[in-house]
């Protein structure tokens, strides 16, 4: 199990990442002052200052909180990685745009659009034929992770 201190240190490694690419690659908009990116990864570390035990010693919950939190940050890690190298095309910006409308109508209660939403993005703007049964399994796992965001981590 990844000690506390040592999650952290990562966590913060990949803040000074992200900081290093929000000027480079990643413009804020009219909406937005921080990149989510940034605000996930501040909201992370503090959850990690706040456990009172490490290793052995967390709970189911925070056990699922520490991997998902892994999860999310490895993602994030290797696109603004790309943004560093310069690797990062329209391609990576549409699937990004598509993640953020997905998260919307999951969001609203609506599963049946975010699934016709996924794979209309997938086929006609990133041409990736996505089966009904793949594009389901996307959307649960995605409404999965935004339980897990807003802390009500569940078995289901």
């Amino acid at each position: 199990m990844i000690s506390k201190k040592n999650l952290k240190d990562k966590l913060i490694e990949l803040e000074q990442l992200i900081d290093k690419t929000q000027v480079a690659g990643f413009k804020t908009d009219e909406e937005h002052l921080f990149s989510q990116h940034l605000i996930d990864v501040h909201e992370n570390i503090k959850w990690v200052d706040g456990l009172k035990n490490s290793g052995y010693g967390l709970t189911t919950e925070e056990r699922e909180r520490l991997v998902y939190i892994m999860r999310t940050s490895n993602r994030v890690w290797k696109m603004r990685n790309k943004m560093l190298s310069g690797d990062w095309d329209s391609k990576d910006i549409v699937f990004e745009t598509m993640e953020s409308e997905l998260r919307d109508h999951i969001g609203a209660g609506s599963k049946i659009t975010a699934i016709k939403h996924y794979r209309h993005v997938m086929n006609e703007e990133l041409g990736k034929r996505i089966s009904l049964r793949d594009a389901k399994e996307r959307i649960d796992n995605l409404a999965k992770e935004m339980r897990y965001e807003q802390g009500m981590i569940t078995q289901n």
